[in-house]
């Protein structure tokens, strides 16, 4: 530490210098742990003196220590009123030192406003020597304002009783309020630095009910875990815990849940990298291409929400160019490009659509009523449909003859993606609606949930009860969607296959980000109780993730078996030969089989539930997959001055990882229907019954082998 504070020869390098005390004393925990008193002074304390001494040094050295504290430790109790006696006494004892040593004359009434008083010898120990020798090129009033000095070497006067092992002595006028300082003084006892320097006499030992109660204040004096560790332990213990479980899941003896667990496998990691790649891309077109100084960037001094969403609409229509192009010139039968240009190229439309159209809702003139934001979701449907609807004209009078008609697969491609991103777009609209109405905070900015990352604000006292009853009602009309317009036979929907699909997947997907956010202001709650809101934040969008999967889990399994149980009672009826051909018995088989073609509906209704909590699952990872992302790029050394480019480097190395992995292992597997599955089922089932054969057999010939060497 002392190479580090020589190092530092004028003003400019008090910030630099005083970090390095700070983080010499933040990795000191014992000495936190035994000198309570003087953490929360610093802590909470340090913006009073730079208030007394209002020099820009100052304010430059207390601005970046607060903010790692307060991002560390949350926010800590104010000390009590002894502990400000106690630093007032410190800084009078530091100024009497600095006016002896070095002939320097303060006013004690201009300068800092403490007063100085008569002094005693409770500094005069070799630590303090020590470092006051080290301090030297900063005691020069030329060099330092004198507040500026006070801070520094008060940091290094702890660090030095950590060190040296020897008690400080603590001064306290006995009247503050004096400015002439010519009161007299009295000793007042202090909190030891660190409790091991001398040694105490035997009668004087601590007692085992005072060792109990200094436990007791060091676990609860120990820091808070950073962002970057608590985050990091989650998710190598969640992932372990999913890592195991997706193992059991995609080999379930049931083909229906290994088409919903490949689904909402092939969901979630397609999410995240979509949604990934739009949010990396809009940081660094906003914040190094519109905000930057000429001649990097346009030098847009005012970050409004109008040119975020102006910035994302250019962008998200360049997206819908590219994937219908695309999609139109991959040939017919390479069906695992087509589906992954599908299923891909749909989640970054739907964030890019998301970006455009919930900045959108957060200009002024829309926020300030309730219908303009509804108006905006009802907007986002029409622009999206009607996008969708111009490029297949565009295509259709490029060319409507053989080639036209030889690319209907594609076509049904562009089609699902449309749905797909449209709703995801569509639905978080509306959810953003649900909480504004909700929200009670007076700023109506500050009423939408963040589109990006950051705090869910304040709501209604039953808003997530409110949430989680619309997610079911919305969930169960869905299903109830699926069964009453869906087509049969050679029927079309009553409402055109288009809207039929994107009602239906509305609905789910809507439900989706209810729940989302549901679990997001609950587990907020519960965090901000003992974190800052920012920290909060991040851990409950992370628990929310692992939270929802688990109940994604369950509620696929149970409805999954409760979709069988109501299709297999729908299979029941067998025609009988012996059946008469009287009116009366055609008429009650009749209703017999429309009975069970019935309950063959519910079935499937219940699925559509089943696909919607795949969506679910995706939604939730991708929020907190980008808390990590911001985690990581600002938390970790080298990256943190650098947010952006931090973040493009951590986004493009995991797509680089990812999207090959998903491409070749995941996308084949959720191509598969429930017949491929149900084969591969049995397959296993008779490659296992071969391979126990093959042990058995093995096992007696060894028997036989081995009873013919003893006879």
């Amino acid at each position: 530490m002392e190479e580090k504070l020589r190092s530092a020869h004028g003003p400019s390098n008090l910030p630099r210098c005083a970090s390095a005390v700070v983080q010499q004393l933040y990795g000191r925990r014992k000495m936190w742990a035994k000198c309570p008193e003087i953490k929360n002074y610093y802590a909470q304390r340090l913006e009073d003196w730079a208030q007394l001494r209002p020099a820009l040094d100052v304010a430059n050295f207390a601005e970046p220590f607060l903010e790692e504290d307060a991002a560390r430790r949350g926010d800590l109790c104010a000390p009590a009123e002894k502990h400000r006696l106690y630093a007032c006494a410190l800084a009078g004892e530091i100024r009497r030192a600095m006016e002896e040593e070095e002939e320097v004359t303060w006013n004690s009434e201009e300068e800092d406003g403490v007063g100085r008083g008569e002094v005693g010898l409770g500094y005069e120990t070799p630590a303090c020597v020590k470092f006051n020798s080290v301090l030297q090129p900063f005691a020069a009033p030329a060099l330092l304002a004198p507040m500026s000095k006070l801070l520094l070497l008060s940091f290094a006067l702890c660090a030095a009783g950590d060190t040296t092992k020897e008690p400080l002595g603590w001064i306290m006028p006995s009247s503050l309020t004096d400015g002439t300082g010519s009161a007299p003084t009295h000793a007042v006892e202090a909190p030891a630095a660190e409790g091991g320097g001398h040694e105490t006499p035997h009668d004087e030992q601590p007692t085992h009910h005072h060792e109990e109660k200094h436990a007791e204040s060091e676990d609860e004096s120990e820091e808070a875990v950073d962002d970057v560790t608590w985050t990091t332990a989650l998710l190598l213990v969640g992932f372990l815990v999913i890592g195991v479980g997706l193992l059991y899941l995609v080999n379930y003896p049931d083909e229906d849940i290994r088409v919903a667990m490949w689904d909402m496998i092939n969901t979630t990691v397609s999410i995240f990298c979509g949604a990934s790649f739009d949010f990396t891309v809009f940081r660094f077109l906003h914040d190094q291409v519109v905000l930057s100084p000429p001649p990097r960037g346009l030098g847009l001094k005012k970050d409004l929400p109008h040119t975020k969403s102006t910035m994302s609409l250019i962008f998200a229509i360049f997206i819908c160019v590219i994937l219908h192009v695309l999609l139109f010139k991959l040939p017919q039968s390479d069906h695992r490009r087509l589906f992954a240009v599908r299923t891909m190229g749909g989640h970054v439309y739907a964030f890019a659509g998301i970006l455009t159209f919930g900045f959108l809702q957060e200009v002024t003139w829309f926020r300030d009523e309730f219908w303009r934001i509804v108006m905006v979701a009802v907007l986002a449907i029409v622009v999206m449909t009607m996008a969708y609807k111009i490029a297949i004209a565009l295509a259709k009078c490029a060319d409507e003859g053989e080639w036209w008609k030889s690319i209907r697969v594609q076509r049904k491609n562009a089609e699902e993606m449309q749905i797909e991103a449209g709703a995801i777009t569509a639905g978080f609209l509306i959810v953003q609606c649900i909480c504004y109405y909700l929200s009670v905070e007076e700023d109506t900015y500050h009423r939408f949930m963040p589109i990006l990352h950051g705090e869910p604000g304040h709501h209604v006292d039953h808003c997530v009860s409110i949430l989680i009853g619309i997610a079911v009602v919305l969930l169960i009309a869905s299903a109830v969607w699926a069964v009453w317009a869906r087509p049969t036979g050679t029927e079309k929907p009553c409402v055109g296959s288009f809207l039929y699909e994107y009602f239906g997947a509305l609905g789910a997907v809507t439900a989706c980000w209810c729940l989302q956010r549901a679990g997001h202001i609950y587990l907020h709650g519960i965090f901000i109780k003992d974190n800052s809101p920012e920290m909060a934040s991040s851990r409950s969008i992370i628990v929310n993730a692992f939270v929802m999967s688990l109940l994604a889990v369950i509620c696929v399994i149970g409805f999954d078996k409760l979709a069988d149980s109501v299709q297999k009672r729908g299979g029941t009826c067998e025609v009988c030969d012996d059946i008469g051909l009287d009116g009366e018995d055609v008429a009650r088989s009749l209703s017999v089989v429309t009975a069970d073609a019935d309950l063959a509906s519910v079935g499937a209704g219940l699925r559509t539930i089943i696909a919607g909590f795949g969506m679910l699952v995706g939604i939730c990872w991708d929020k907190a997959f980008e808390t990590a992302f911001e985690t990581v790029a600002e938390k970790l050394p080298g990256l943190h001055k650098h947010p952006v480019i931090g973040t493009a480097m951590v986004a493009g190395l995991l797509l680089l990882f990812v999207i090959p992995a998903w491409y070749w292992y995941i996308v084949p597997n959720a191509m598969k229907k429930e017949s491929d599955h149900e084969m591969d089922i049995v397959r296993e089932k008779e490659r296992d019954t071969l391979t126990l054969k093959q042990l058995q057999s093995v096992q007696f010939s060894s028997e036989e082998e081995s009873s013919y060497g003893l006879t």
